[in-house]
């Protein structure tokens, strides 16, 4: 059973090479690939011949579990991208690919002999060493998968060694282990197969699977072939038909101007449809490709049109990549005609030769890997996203759905820019696409005209306008919702800056408000030099961060305070205890919860001024934590006398403006979340984080309001529930903020 026996790639690749003398076999090499027909570029022929005298003489008489000398995987490897006219730089690095991994010689020894661009490829090429890779089998795997894009996103030479090498070791999988075949095979179909997608190496990307599906899903690969090479005789002449059809129909505008041909899609292509669209193999009827090259890209439409005015077309399966590129680069028009006399439906691309040759070979085509490497979008923002991602599983996780997913296209009103997304990506996915600025603020989109949530799911051809707030902040929630690496990278740094600075303002408040509680006449400042000399610090910001980890407490720099300034005030005890010697009454009254580090807001409840608030001393001695009376960790903490602070608010206290959650449940008509933002407009009253979802004809809206005290709140409820279509409005009590 053989995938590719009329390969054009893998047939005779090595054969009729004398291997059993250097010089005798270099001479039979050489003249293998000086018979190798190069369209683009003329290669250092003696470069070659000492990338191959080398590699000779490296693997000596080292055989393949097949039996064979080692020197033939190389070789063939090389011959294979000859024949995908490949530079020199990619045959010499295909030829010294294994020396690293299974020779005595070194990256140095390569770099010093060949250089260091062949250098990089061959170590980019080259797995992750190491004794514990059998036991970390998954671990060594990423490291292995990272190194190798990081090293192709630097020179995209290395994937294309690593793609061929890939292709070579299938056609040779008959000698190893069923597991070992099925292990190998499911790989390629789950990596190597959809990066040779990524970059648009097409026929690469088709080989790859088609051998793979053989070792992977051997019945449906044998079903497939069978009805196929049943067939056969039928699918010629149905394809010599439309072959001449289309050239009769375009003679008379581009006669002798283009080339016609037909072939039957790959089998994994085939087997893919049954699976996807859940109908037996007799019942695909899309089985034949068609494509038209000719001269020039206004030709493309010419040919569209005249097509369109014989067959019927699928206007739902009529896309143009010419003026909408994917993001590898690939661009065609693809339609698919309705044959009314088979009843067949064929698929046509239409491109130039340029096109053509860019659709199979990707970014290596001309060998200009510089300027086309560059237009990989997915291949550029790797190493932007990838170093986020230290947990094995989920970089593996992220790879895979990064690479092997289908396309949307949505468009944007600001700009007019046309975007594409992986399918499944949200609102979120969009506003990191376009900027880190606008993700990091967005809060929700206008989808065709209405009004959604940063997680809606965007659908093929959408209209976005993204609407953003100074008030939104990412969180964890957005990094399990957001699809693109991108996204998650940008959000994993955004809320760890955020973390980092809200300690550090913490310390900074907590340090402050100390000296103020204990001795208003001493201020941190005025000692501020002596403490961080006395502990060591350079600056103030690693001082904070001390305390923010619990390396420094409080405790320390307010008895080291006392000690210089021989002051009773800052003796003993803990800072808790200083905060409730220095008050007459046994009782807290609280002016401010808003950027203090002493007296704080508890983030289960977050009272705000008007509500009845008690206090509980904070372990590690990190002042003083208030919540609402019947708060149930209030509560809960209540029997540990020890802990428990009375608190009242001061009189005609301004607290500051807090962020409020509140849950507002209506009927899911058109205006309904117009009806509730206009309420909110009108008022003046300031809304962030809005999310909401649909079920069962109801709408339940989540959002953030600014309001100053209790009473403020009520009346704003009060008042939200008189809004056209809104049956309840409540506090979200477990998910209140304060800013």
């Amino acid at each position: 059973m053989s995938a590719n026996d009329n390969d054009f790639l893998t047939r005779d690749s090595s054969r009729f090479i004398p291997f059993d003398t250097l010089d005798e076999s270099s001479d039979a090499f050489m003249s293998k690939i000086e018979g190798i027909n190069i369209n683009y570029k003329t290669y250092d022929l003696k470069k070659i011949e000492n990338a191959y005298r080398f590699a000779y003489n490296a693997h000596e008489k080292q055989r393949r579990k097949s039996g064979e000398l080692y020197i033939m995987h190389p070789v063939s490897v090389s011959i294979i991208l000859a024949k995908l006219n490949q530079d020199t730089v990619t045959i010499c690095a295909a030829l010294l690919h294994d020396v690293i991994e299974d020779t005595k010689y070194e990256y140095d020894d390569i770099k010093q002999i060949f250089g260091a661009e062949i250098a990089n490829v061959v170590d980019g090429v080259t797995k992750v060493s190491g004794a514990e890779k059998e036991v970390l089998k998954e671990q060594y795997m990423a490291e292995t998968y990272r190194k190798m894009i990081l090293a192709t996103s630097k020179n995209p030479r290395t994937i294309m060694v690593k793609l061929v090498d890939r292709l070579h070791n299938l056609s040779t999988l008959e000698t190893l282990r069923p597991e070992r075949q099925k292990a190998i095979a499911t790989e390629t179909l789950e990596i190597y197969a959809p990066i040779a997608a990524e970059i648009g190496a097409y026929v690469l990307k088709t080989k790859l699977e088609d051998i793979s599906m053989m070792y992977v899903f051997p019945e449906d690969y044998d079903i497939i072939c069978r009805h196929t090479d049943a067939k056969s005789e039928v699918n010629n002449r149905i394809m010599e038909n439309f072959r001449e059809k289309i050239n009769s129909a375009l003679s008379a505008d581009f006669a002798d101007e283009c080339v016609v041909s037909c072939r039957l899609k790959g089998i994994y292509s085939i087997y893919r449809k049954h699976i996807d669209r859940e109908v037996p193999y007799e019942e695909i009827f899309d089985i034949i490709g068609c494509r038209i090259v000719c001269k020039e890209e206004s030709d493309c439409y010419k040919i569209l049109g005249i097509l369109h005015k014989v067959w019927k077309p699928m206007f739902d399966k009529i896309k143009d990549y010419i003026a909408v590129p994917k993001d590898n680069g690939y661009k065609s028009i693809h339609t698919t005609l309705v044959d009314s006399e088979t009843g067949r439906h064929v698929e046509v691309q239409i491109r130039t030769w340029v096109m053509d040759i860019e659709a199979d070979y990707g970014f290596s085509a001309h060998g200009i890997y510089k300027d086309n490497s560059k237009k990989i979008k997915w291949l550029n923002e790797f190493p932007l996203w990838e170093k986020e991602f230290a947990d094995t599983s989920e970089f593996m996780s992220l790879l895979k759905s990064n690479i092997a997913t289908s396309e949307i296209t949505v468009y944007t009103k600001e700009g007019g820019n046309v975007v594409k997304l992986p399918d499944g990506a949200v609102v979120l996915d969009l506003a990191y696409y376009l900027s880190v600025e606008k993700g990091n603020k967005c809060c929700g989109a206008i989808v065709d005209g209405k009004l959604e949530s940063i997680y809606r799911k965007l659908l093929n051809n959408e209209t976005v306008s993204l609407l953003t707030s100074t008030d939104t902040k990412p969180n964890v929630e957005w990094l399990s919702r957001v699809r693109t690496p991108k996204a998650k990278a940008a959000i994993k740094e955004r809320i760890r800056k955020l973390e980092m600075d809200d300690k550090t303002n913490t310390a900074f408040s907590l340090l402050l408000n100390a000296y103020d509680y204990v001795k208003d006449k001493i201020s941190f400042d005025e000692y501020k030099k002596e403490i961080l000399s006395y502990f060591g610090f350079y600056d103030e910001k690693a001082l904070y961060e001390k305390i923010c980890s619990g390396e420094m407490t409080i405790d320390n720099i307010l008895t080291f305070t006392g000690n210089i300034t021989k002051d009773p005030a800052f003796g003993g005890g803990t800072f808790a205890d200083m905060i409730v010697s220095n008050h007459k009454r046994y009782r807290v009254i609280v002016n401010s919860l808003k950027n203090s580090g002493t007296i704080r807001s508890a983030v289960c409840c977050n009272p705000i001024p008007g509500e009845r608030i008690i206090g509980f001393r904070i372990s590690g001695d990190r002042g003083i934590s208030v919540h609402r009376e019947n708060c149930a960790n209030a509560l809960f903490f209540a029997d540990d006398t020890d802990r428990v602070v009375f608190c009242d608010w001061a009189d005609g206290v301004n607290a500051g403006v807090f962020l409020e959650d509140i849950v507002i449940i209506g009927i899911d008509k058109e205006r309904f979340l117009l009806n509730v933002m206009e309420f909110f407009d009108r008022r003046k009253i300031k809304c962030a984080n809005v999310d909401f979802s649909r079920k069962s004809g109801s709408v339940k809206l989540l959002l953030s309001v600014e309001v100053r005290n209790v009473k403020e709140l009520s009346d704003l409820l009060k008042e939200a529930k008189r809004i056209k279509g809104v049956s309840s409005v409540v506090r979200n009590l477990a998910l209140n903020r304060i800013r």
